[in-house]
């Protein structure tokens, strides 16, 4: 009965329920049989099955079944790099028409798309004349009830700067009602993201915000929307995915963008990255090696000399196994120089960008290192080592709800690795005692 019922979930929805909601599930169907009058379960989903009519059961199960924790500004790093690079790159690609359109899938109660109507009073006040749409969806009626509303809670403004918060929030009774102005910018609409593309106002939009929304997917399903949204883009449009996310882009026709300690994802639309090297957003892979690298370079063989692939993929190799014992020994300035050498071969190399991280993490450089691990997680996402540091890197930066979501991952992952399985060699670390050590982080921060 409960499978059958599931299925029916994810045929409304697309949803694939976690563990807890699957143990949840009985005792809700139970409860919402009873409310309706029914008898008993099978006699509530027989109802289901012959019943051609049912948006306000579909409405309910949406609100009940689907995540809603947001809060304003949440992963701050992504807000900068849409504040600082993307949209003044959508200004100058955009002067000819002076209009600009955003999409926020999966908003919740709002605090997301608002953040962006924050970014964009506060740091461009100017565009005045400017047509600029933002539009918000979600299929929890409610919660686009609340929305609208306005009035937060103070979990959620939290982490809104205190001159914003002072500008556009007015507290009352305890909670914060944003600004008229403000919640006037943005336009929900109740909307089932399986539709897509059909049901939006607009086709194409200059930025696509969909964070946290498609893990609750299958594979296949959250695959097929996220080419949907790719092509919902404008040409070279951006697409915001959250942080588990972003290996559901491979093989799709997006690229992605390292900006502001951020990951965004730029809709390629058949444009070659390389073809205009004044295009800010072109991709410049290769950079000159540093004055101080060239005497390295020069040591391990001319700069004239070809490898064939197969010989640069050992040779990179063995560069790479040097680097972690010379940064546990300190020896930080011969450990960059190998680092610098290998991303000058292997620019989008993860384990470059992991061992970089480590560099700025054990100099106790901790934005720094955030920013390369944040690399590694959207080309490789289940990067054992890379996710611990994740989460042991937030927690060093005060960031604790994100590191409880890596160490979650992190354990979620680890459930199918056997136990005795050497993840780290070099330090022995096996993925039992990690998957211990990422438990006992975790439910440390729950008490925190």
């Amino acid at each position: 009965m409960i499978r059958e019922f599931g299925k029916k979930i994810e045929e409304w929805f697309g949803l694939r329920l976690n563990k807890n909601k699957q143990k949840e599930l009985p005792v809700l169907l139970v409860q919402r049989a009873r409310f309706l009058g029914f008898r008993t379960e099978q006699e509530y989903l027989r109802h289901l099955g012959s019943n051609t009519s049912l948006d306000t059961e579909m409405k309910y199960w949406a609100s009940v079944l689907t995540v809603n924790e947001t809060y304003f500004f949440r992963n701050r790093e992504q807000w900068k790099a849409l504040e600082e690079v993307v949209i003044p790159y959508l200004l100058m690609k955009n002067s000819d028409t002076h209009q600009l359109s955003f999409l926020s899938l999966g908003a919740a109660s709002g605090e997301e798309p608002y953040t962006l109507a924050l970014v964009l009073a506060s740091s461009f006040p100017h565009l005045t004349d400017w047509n600029i749409e933002i539009h918000a969806t979600d299929i929890d009626e409610e919660k686009i009830s609340a929305a609208r509303n306005g009035l937060y809670a103070q979990r959620s403004v939290n982490t809104v700067p205190d001159e914003l918060l002072e500008q556009y929030f007015l507290r009352c009774n305890g909670r914060y009602r944003l600004d008229d102005k403000i919640r006037s910018k943005v336009r929900f609409f109740y909307h089932n993201i399986l539709k897509l593309p059909s049901g939006l106002p607009h086709g194409k939009y200059d930025v696509i915000i969909c964070r946290n929304v498609i893990i609750y997917f299958s594979e296949s399903v959250a695959k097929t929307l996220i080419r949907r949204m790719a092509e919902m883009l404008t040409p070279q449009g951006f697409l915001m995915l959250g942080h588990s996310e972003g290996y559901l882009t491979s093989g799709l026709n997006v690229s992605p963008r390292f900006e502001q300690g951020a990951v965004l994802y730029q809709y390629n639309n058949g444009i070659s990255a390389t073809s205009d090297s004044s295009d800010p957003f072109a991709c410049q892979l290769q950079s000159p090696l540093a004055p101080e690298m060239q005497e390295f370079r020069d040591d391990r063989g001319s700069n004239d000399d070809v490898l064939d692939q197969s010989r640069e993929k050992e040779h990179v190799q063995e560069v790479l196994e040097e680097i972690l014992p010379l940064i546990d020994k300190k020896k930080f300035w011969e450990a960059k120089q190998r680092l610098d050498y290998v991303l000058s071969l292997k620019p989008l190399s993860p384990h470059a960008f992991y061992l970089l991280g480590m560099w700025y993490f054990m100099q106790e450089m901790y934005g720094d290192a955030l920013h390369q691990f944040d690399k590694v997680r959207y080309i490789k996402p289940d990067h054992v080592m890379n996710l611990l540091h994740l989460a042991l890197t937030s927690q060093k930066l005060g960031k604790m709800t994100e590191a409880r979501e890596y160490y979650h991952y992190l354990t979620t992952v680890l459930q199918s690795v056997p136990s005795e399985l050497c993840i780290d060699e070099y330090h022995n670390l096996t993925a039992g005692f990690i998957r211990i050590l990422a438990e006992r982080n975790m439910k440390g921060l729950s008490y925190a």
